[in-house]
């Protein structure tokens, strides 16, 4: 599942600033953590592989587009540092269990009043602390021990009888996922602050008694693919922009943030399976007429065999309700096993009826089927396991399923579907086998081949029609392309002896010779 997700930072309003008015402008720092920047290293399976980039527009003074901002005013934050928009895959684990954690977007928006540091100096600033974010983050999440995280969620899961051990893990992982956003939030504001006095004019700095620009407050949000589900993909808050232990600067932010999900082609994962393969009948086919291989009066022997079968069909996105259905007819709620009938229209192997060479004759007819259903949860991912009656015969049901939002919207995934063969009538083995046998013989026989001329395939008269209609093409295309007269004549040569036409010998004039 993919998830497509806008924010947008909307405004701004000082209830806390300066006397003498703020100057403000903003940092704005946004992150995608997801499938696609942290995945799974295959050198080593116990450690992640982070390609996390920071993402954020023109960190200078100004990009506000406001000045002399005071208690009570209120201001759009522009779309060039307030827009965000992207899309995530949930971050899949497999060491030794399968561990799929949500993904997330991490937007820290830093405010700041414009004092005497120049344009050029806060723009390297704001380089050196998006560089410090892109970095911690790539190095906590390089240094994170899968092994110790299952080890952690074995501990997590005594006294929690809801989780299972994928579930368990899953938790550690977004646990210790904001624990370092948290303590990331709280080193930016002093990092921030050192930077811009780093990189600052000294003489400006002196001149203006340390009038750097300085550091107002810091705000952070991590919206994920769970949290936006369970709002139905949709969120709209308010909250503060200000230091941690100083309200000498407060603002209010307003979020906006808005997502779609986008199911997969393939998102169900499915598996078949032959619980149960029994002999229930016997006869014997006798074949009439002759046929390639096969005399007359050939008895066959079969064997019907009755197939009790299963399909496991698995949906492993554990963040959202998710509705399976069979052939268009929801599954009540929970997981307890079940039946349902559909008439449907089966096909079944006819034993009353000749053979055909080695092919069955297949028949149809209107029967009601009974498919057995029944749902778990392994590791975290949903299972639908169907299974059938073998007196049934062949029909197949489409197997559909739907992830359900609080508010009751539906989003179809992409319907899988479920073939029962039921029963199943085989010829002899030793039929097949010699007849297979004698069919060979004739595929040897078709491979040789030789080259075939026109003598080889019409008699003397036909082959002179066909010199005959060659020789009046040559005479025109002798003429059209003006071809000389001893070519002609060899290509004439040619055509007879392709043809296989003998030269008819010579006969004396008897009115000329000498008496």
């Amino acid at each position: 599942m993919r998830m497509d997700m806008q924010l947008r930072l909307q405004s701004l309003r000082c209830v806390q600033g300066d006397e003498d008015a703020d100057e403000p402008f903003a940092w704005v720092f946004y992150l995608t953590l997801d499938g696609s920047t942290i995945t799974q290293s295959k050198a080593n399976p116990d450690r992640l592989v982070s390609t996390v980039v920071v993402k954020g527009n023109e960190g200078s003074h100004g990009n506000l587009g406001v000045d002399e901002v005071v208690a009570g005013r209120v201001f759009a934050i522009p779309a060039s540092i307030g827009a965000y928009a992207t899309s995530m895959r949930s971050i899949r684990i497999s060491n030794p269990l399968e561990i799929v954690v949500p993904g997330r977007v991490v937007a820290f928006f830093v405010l700041l009043d414009e004092d005497v540091t120049s344009d050029a100096d806060i723009e390297v600033a704001h380089e050196k602390v998006s560089q410090r974010v892109q970095d911690r983050f790539n190095e906590f999440l390089q240094n994170m021990s899968l092994n110790q995280i299952v080890i952690d969620a074995g501990q997590l899961m005594i006294g929690r009888p809801d989780l299972d051990l994928a579930g368990a893990a899953t938790e550690i992982v977004q646990q210790r996922f904001d624990v370092f956003t948290d303590q990331l939030s709280d080193e930016l504001e002093d990092f921030a602050t050192d930077v811009v006095i780093e990189e600052s004019n000294v003489i400006q700095l002196i001149e203006n008694f340390f009038d750097h620009d300085d550091f107002m407050g810091s705000f952070k949000f991590v919206p994920d693919e769970r949290a936006m589900l369970g709002s139905n993909l949709s969120m709209s808050f308010r909250d503060q922009v200000r230091k941690r232990n100083d309200l000498s600067h407060v603002y209010d932010i307003h979020v906006d943030v808005s997502a779609q999900l986008v199911p997969g082609s393939e998102e169900i994962a499915r598996t078949g399976s032959v619980l149960s393969d029994v002999i229930a009948d016997r006869g014997e086919f006798v074949t009439s007429g002759q046929l390639l291989c096969i005399g007359n009066g050939t008895r066959v022997p079969w064997t019907r065999h009755d197939l009790k079968e299963q399909w496991d069909f698995a949906f492993n996105y554990p963040f959202a309700e998710a509705v399976w259905s069979i052939d268009g007819m929801d599954l009540p709620p929970g997981r307890d096993d079940g039946t349902l009938d559909f008439a449907k229209t089966v096909r079944r192997a006819r034993t009353d009826v000749p053979l055909s060479g080695t092919k069955l004759v297949i028949g149809t007819e209107q029967r009601t089927v009974r498919v057995q259903h029944s749902r778990k949860r392994v590791n975290g991912v949903e299972h639908l396991v169907v299974s059938n009656r073998s007196e049934d015969a062949q029909y197949a049901v489409t197997i559909g399923l739907s992830v359900v939002l609080p508010n009751g919207t539906r989003i179809a995934v992409n319907p899988s579907d479920a073939t029962f063969d039921g029963q199943s009538v085989r010829l002899d083995t030793t039929f097949l086998n010699e007849y297979d046998k004698c069919l060979s013989t004739f595929e040897r026989r078709g491979h040789k081949s030789t080259h075939t001329t026109p003598q080889d395939l019409w008699g003397p008269y036909g082959r002179q029609v066909i010199l005959d209609r060659a020789e009046q093409q040559l005479a025109v295309a002798a003429q059209i392309r003006g071809l000389s007269a001893n070519r002609t004549a060899a290509i004439s040569r040619a055509l007879v002896k392709q043809v296989g036409i003998a030269t008819a010998p010579l006969i004396a004039d008897r009115r000329g010779s000498a008496g």
